[in-house]
């Protein structure tokens, strides 16, 4: 009698399973959450670079509020400059969905 292996995917060597339907569904809700950010970040910075590269062939001037309908603009020019700072310890913690059906 011959036994067929079961094919699991395996993120680790020292990886583990737990089962509990209640994180899951948790975490397929964010799964879900998050695709839709996405979009609509996408959705917003497509926008935000559309606006700009239009305002780019504008007469802005230098520091001084230009009205464009509701809007105000001010184009401004910063100088460069160093900048360090120090960060505390933590933990991070990654999630990370797999392809459906794996």
């Amino acid at each position: 009698m011959s036994t067929v292996a079961e094919e699991q995917p395996q993120t680790s060597v020292f990886e583990t399973t737990i089962e509990d339907a209640a994180v899951e569904a948790l975490l397929e809700a964010r799964d879900k959450a998050k695709a839709s950010a996405r979009a609509v970040n996408k959705k917003a910075r497509d926008a935000d670079q559309a606006a700009k590269t239009a305002l780019e062939g504008l007469d802005l001037g230098a520091d001084a509020p230009v009205r464009i309908g509701r809007f105000v603009v001010t184009l401004r020019h910063t100088a460069s400059r160093s900048v360090q700072f120090d960060t505390a310890p933590g933990t991070r913690l990654w999630i990370k969905a797999l392809p459906e059906g794996l």
